[in-house]
Parts: structure tokens; sequence; C-alpha cells
């Protein structure tokens, strides 16, 4: 007998057995064409072997969209089958003598990865991490799972797969700073399995030798008389933008998080933490703002609320918030800025008051003024903040500018 004929007489019968029971559980059948369910048995097959399952992967996307096209015709599929190595004999063989057990669903890769992401928005939730960092591990866990296969079983988390995706970050087409990124997210992914003991954990996990080196870039500061041209062409708010950040380093998130308590209206200064940096206990930094900023300040800022600063309409200038588990974000301030039709990113402003202080005044203080964190133990246990020398270089900044 023709071993496809027999096998799909097999499968026919498992799907009336299986649409019976739907049909007596109250749910609706979904219907499998048998060739479908034969690539995904051959499948099945190759992932208990330990063996590249994405051909059949593939090739069983492309029938279930020729049958929802309604395009699935008999010649096609006989052709397809025909088409793939090995032979339906060898299929036959193989299935025989080794009937494959379908892969728990709670053991794959997909499964896992939705469960950490559920972890993660629940302390997205709870205010223990932004919707930046959310987003940021959702985007690289797709790619590692892309990568590995989607039904993939955990157990296969071995060395030498731990390896292998090494040499795929190392060799893809990213930014180093964005390769030590998808890294470490998946690296926190394998190490959250281990810990709720779903796998061993490959030996390897946390070994020295993967790295990525520094990029190098290097960073050409604005010339003074660029960002003055910046600052002048733009009027009302969107020139507190910009003097903020000229002044104080703040980026656009700072900006629409400042609050009226983090102004300290007696002096002229904001004293706040930067918003990235805030859920790591960085220290707090105390800006002192130049005339114009600060005449500009007093005149857009309110004085109660959570936000110094709003939109016309009363609303945040940026906004991110998780909705069904998407990202949804908007930033009205790079809006405004995008209507000046300016190459230079906003992000310059900061970086060249950076570069001019630390050239200045040394990288101690412009540290202090981006609001990093301390970088070594010396530096949080010992060394206080010179908020004189901070002062002085905010105000030598600002007569380089004319403020």
């Amino acid at each position: 007998m023709d071993f496809r004929v027999e096998y799909s007489d097999r499968l026919l019968a498992n799907q009336w057995w299986t649409a019976k029971k739907l049909e007596i559980d109250g749910r609706k059948p979904v219907y499998v064409h048998p060739v479908i369910a034969e690539m995904r048995q051959r499948k099945d097959w190759l992932i208990s072997k330990g063996l590249d399952p994405s051909a059949y992967e593939a090739w069983t996307r492309e029938v279930e969209g020729w049958q929802e096209s309604g395009d699935l015709h008999p010649s096609i599929v006989n052709s397809l089958m025909d088409s793939l190595s090995p032979s339906p004999e060898v299929w036959r063989d193989r299935i025989e003598r080794d009937q494959p057990q379908p892969v728990p669903q709670d053991r794959t890769i997909g499964f896992q990865i939705g469960e950490y992401l559920k972890l993660l928005m629940a302390k997205h939730k709870a205010g223990e991490i932004g919707v930046d960092e959310y987003e940021l591990t959702r985007g690289c866990l797709e790619v590692f799972k892309t990568w590995i296969g989607s039904d993939a079983f955990i157990d296969k988390l071995d060395a030498d797969k731990w390896e292998a995706w090494y040499k795929e970050v190392l060799n893809s087409k990213i930014s180093s700073a964005y390769k030590h990124k998808r890294f470490r997210c998946a690296k926190n992914f394998v190490a959250w399995l281990v810990t709720k003991g779903r796998i061993p954990g490959p030996p390897n996990l946390q070994a020295r030798a993967y790295r990525f080196g520094a990029s190098h870039k290097e960073v050409k500061p604005l010339s003074v008389n660029e960002v003055l041209a910046i600052i002048n062409k733009a009027k009302g708010v969107l020139r507190l933008h910009l003097m903020l950040m000229a002044n104080t380093g703040m980026g656009q998130k700072d900006i629409s998080d400042l609050s009226p308590e983090e102004i300290v209206w007696e002096d002229g200064r904001i004293d706040r933490r930067r918003s990235k940096t805030k859920k790591i206990k960085t220290p707090y930094v105390s800006w002192v703002l130049w005339p114009e900023t600060w005449r500009l300040l007093q005149e857009y800022a309110q004085k109660e609320g959570d936000h110094a600063l709003l939109t016309e309409s009363g609303k945040p200038w940026v906004r991110k918030e998780i909705v069904k588990g998407k990202i949804s974000k908007s930033d009205n301030i790079k809006s405004l800025y995008a209507h000046l039709d300016i190459k230079a990113p906003l992000k310059m402003l900061r970086k060249t008051g950076a570069s001019m202080i630390k050239k200045e005044f040394g990288r101690e203080v412009a540290d202090h003024w981006l609001g990093h964190g301390p970088k070594n133990v010396s530096d949080r246990s010992y060394f206080a903040k010179d908020q004189e020398k901070l002062d002085e270089a905010i105000a030598w900044l600002g007569r380089q500018f004319g403020f």
C-alpha cells in the first residue's frame, strides 16, 4: 500500500476523533490538512532528535498559507511532498521505528519566554522597570526565539548552544552596544529558567570570554555657534526645552518628568535624579539655571501637580506605556523640534555640554553634570560631589553660549 495513502487515512481518523471531541466539549473543531499534520509530525521527530526543524517549519507555514487562501490543490501538495528530502518511505521507517513524542508545551522556548515576559510585565506595573526596559527585552528575546526556534526544547540550552548564540550575536550587523544588550537579555532569560529549576543551565552562561568590543564611535560635539543657532530658531516652550537641555543636560524624558517639587523656586535651581537612572539610585544633582532658562521656566512651569511642564492639552510631553503587550509612545518635544528642520539630533545638546565641561573641568565634573552614578567603590564611598565646582562649570558653560 502507498505509505502516503495509509498515513493520510490514519491522520484523517485522528482528525475525526479530535473534531468529535471538540464537538462534545462544545468547541468549534479546527480542520488540519493531512499534509500539514504530517509536516508537524516530521518536525516533532527532528526536534526530539536535536536536529534542525527549520525547513519543515517554513514549509508548514507556506502550506498553511495556501490552505487559508484556498490554493491548497492536490497537485501542489503532491509535488511538494515529492520534492522534500528524504523520501516518504524513509519517513515511514523513521516514524514506525521511533514514534516522536509531541513537544510538551511548557518545555518549549516560546512558552517559557511568554512566561518570563509576564513576570517583566508585572514588574513594570509595579514600577520596578520602565517601558523601555520591557520593550528592549521583548524585542531581543524575539530575535533569540526566532534563532533557536519557538518549539525547541529548553533542555537544548546547553554549553554548545549558548556558545553558538554568542557567535550569532557577535557576527550580527548591529552596534557593539546593542550586541551586549541582545546577549544580556537572553542571558537573563536563561538565568531565570535556572532559578525556576526548569533547566540545570549551561555551565558557560556567565563566561567572561563572551564579550563585545566597544564601537569607539567618536562623538563630535556641536560648535557654540551651532548650539546658538538651534536655540535661537526655537520659540515659546520649545525654546525652554532646548535651554534646559543645554543648561542641565536633560533629555526629553527628564523634561517631561520634571515635577514642581524638583524645582527650587527660591534659588533658581533644579534638584533631581535623571529619569533614566533613578531606579538604580544615582545621586541627586543640583543644577543652577542660567537667567534665560530660569525666566522661561517660571513662565511655563506649574507649581502644583505631578508635572511642572505639560502640553497645551494638559498631557505629559513624553508618554510611554504598554497597551495589550505592545509599547505605545509619543514624544511631543521631538515632534516640535522636527518642525525646525535641523539635522542635529536633540541629544547633541547634552553631548556638546558634557564635552565642553570635560575639556575645561575634567571627567568628574562632567559626570556630575550628566547625572551619572559612581563608577567604582572609591567614588561611591569616599568622594563627595563638589557642588561649587559644578556651579562654576555651569556658569562657565553659560558664558560660552552668551547666556
